[in-house]
């Protein structure tokens, strides 16, 4: 009984609610990790209560999960959850009285545009992997894309003449990303030099791996690592580093808030006013450490 009402609420994501590949497969997963915590206590998905429910989160805070992560998991529950009432799997609720940790507003960490032209000087574009994987961080960068936008790309999602990007995103929504010009002479040495290479089956995938597979998320997620390393730079860098990199460099530059929010593909304009304040404070750490008259050591006083 238990996987069937598993399975069925798979199925309802995919059909009914028509989500990502990438959207079901981290809500199975947190689910799933409920579900290993309840049978450690001798119960099941469907006899959880709200108790249970308090104790598992308690537990997630012990365990060092930071509140971002904690609310994106209590988000999947209660998805579930209210699956399970509407099948009537469930006569209650234990969601119900279940908050989300208060999240702080997190300024997003990026790489300053020096840092950022350094790590693109790293991969060798003499080779195959590392001509594919300069293009994975130019994509990355200067088309702000997310890692899944990224590795699930086709060729088809390219229109070299028009120098544009057509990107699948949360949702299943399609937004158009304009590359530049250095992109576009990338990606055609790449289709023509690195891709026919790698390429050994059918996959209509742009980014292979070296047996001709779909790179991973963790493989992207690892070349940047190396190639941080190699360039010098000590910060925690994620492929997610280099969108919020793209982000604040357009603002600046002069960009207006509106063409980043669609560029970025975001829903609500208030998700993408989080770089105006990294931009911000970027310009007043300029100007405290250029202008003469932001300190006060710089004024000599007459007496």
């Amino acid at each position: 009984m238990m996987k069937d009402f598993f399975e069925d609420y798979i199925q309802y994501l995919s059909l009914e609610k028509a989500c990502s590949n990438n959207t079901i497969d981290g809500y199975s997963r947190d689910v799933k990790q409920l579900r290993t915590h309840l049978e450690n206590l001798g119960l099941t998905l469907d006899k959880a209560d709200r108790e249970a429910i308090q104790r598992y989160v308690h537990h997630l805070k012990k365990s060092g999960n930071r509140p971002p992560s904690i609310s994106r998991k209590i988000s999947s529950l209660r998805s579930f959850y209210d699956f399970m009432i509407r099948e009537r799997y469930m006569d209650k609720n234990p969601m119900t009285g279940i908050h989300s940790p208060k999240l702080g507003r997190h300024l997003p960490d990026f790489l300053t545009q020096d840092e950022t032209e350094q790590l693109l000087k790293m991969p060798a574009r003499d080779t195959v992997l590392g001509l594919r994987d300069l293009c994975i961080l130019e994509l990355l960068y200067s088309a702000g894309l997310r890692v899944s936008e990224l590795t699930s790309l086709e060729a088809k999602n390219i229109s070299f003449e028009q120098g544009y990007l057509r990107v699948i995103g949360k949702g299943n929504k399609e937004r158009i990303v304009p590359l530049g010009e250095i992109a576009v002479t990338m990606l055609r040495t790449y289709l023509l030099q690195s891709r026919t290479e790698l390429a050994k089956g059918s996959d209509r995938h742009l980014f292979l791996n070296r047996s001709g597979k779909l790179i991973t998320r963790q493989s992207v997620w690892n070349l940047i690592k190396k190639y941080c390393k190699k360039a010098g730079i000590k910060k925690n860098v994620s492929p997610h580093t280099l969108r919020h990199s793209f982000a604040t460099h357009l603002l600046e530059n002069g960009a207006d808030l509106r063409s980043v929010q669609e560029m970025l593909g975001h829903a609500d304009i208030s998700t993408t006013q989080i770089y105006t304040h990294v931009s911000r404070k970027h310009i007043r750490d300029v100007y405290d450490q250029t202008h003469p008259r932001a300190s006060e050591r710089f004024v000599e006083i007459e007496e």
